[in-house]
């Protein structure tokens, strides 16, 4: 965290000196929450997305430093089976949980067939929780009833650290600005939910991600894989 910091206040003391650009980002992904651990405890894929702005610096030459701030939705979806004293449920729910990210990445220039080199990046990321939803719909075997829920999430870490890696490739002739594609795997190093749950009340909404038995989090993280669209501003 102390080196983080330091690289955050030596970009932000060169800005002035240092020549950079401005990018606007809007991207589609496909996320997922995953536990090494236990792997019956199995997500599918949900579909999310972000938006935002990052600011490149010429550090040295073929090395680039680039800040972003990212609105940032991601999510996974499963099947429940739940069986209870006499009836058996079953449906399924999907968390929703929005972020807001901060990446901090060292970007290494290759040359391109444009005028605009390829860059290769990667870096730590910081991801502030913001909101946290799971809905989905549930029913009992033995009748034809569906109980649909829609309900906050309790127990999602406020603050969770991740890494990045990816590729940026220019889509225009220009040096200086236009469009650029970006293709970016994102992975958390920290779980995203707390291990405090209220694992005694089945009814509160850290059921769905606890180990009623033991009280302890399933060590979920997240991951996701994301494509992006951008528009570099050109330097400055």
């Amino acid at each position: 965290m102390t080196i983080l910091c330091l690289i955050l206040c030596l970009a932000s003391t060169q800005e002035a000196e240092a020549a950079h650009t401005t990018k606007l980002k809007i991207s589609g992904s496909i996320s997922n929450l995953t536990d090494s651990n236990s792997p019956e405890n199995e997500f599918l894929a949900s579909l999310g997305g972000s938006l935002g702005v990052g600011l490149n610096f010429d550090v040295h030459a073929g090395v680039n430093l680039q800040t972003e701030l990212l609105l940032t939705l991601r999510g996974a979806r499963r099947d429940l089976q739940i069986a209870g004293f006499r009836n058996f449920f079953e449906g399924s729910e999907n968390i929703r949980i929005v972020y807001l990210e901060a990446p901090l990445l060292v970007m290494l220039e290759f040359p391109s067939i444009t005028p605009r080199a390829t860059l290769l990046y990667f870096g730590p990321t910081i991801s502030l929780k913001l909101s946290g939803k799971v809905s989905g719909s549930i029913s009992e075997q033995s009748s034809s009833i569906d109980t649909d829920f829609n309900i906050g999430i309790s127990n999602l870490k406020t603050i969770v650290l991740g890494v990045s890696a990816g590729l940026e490739i220019p889509l225009t002739r220009d040096k200086n600005s236009g469009l650029f594609f970006d293709i970016r795997v994102n992975s958390s190093l920290t779980n995203t939910f707390t291990d405090d749950l209220a694992a005694k009340d089945p009814n509160a909404t850290t059921y769905y991600f606890a180990n009623r038995f033991s009280g302890k989090a399933f060590p979920l993280k997240n991951a996701s894989i994301s494509l992006t669209l951008g528009y570099l501003l050109g330097k400055k």
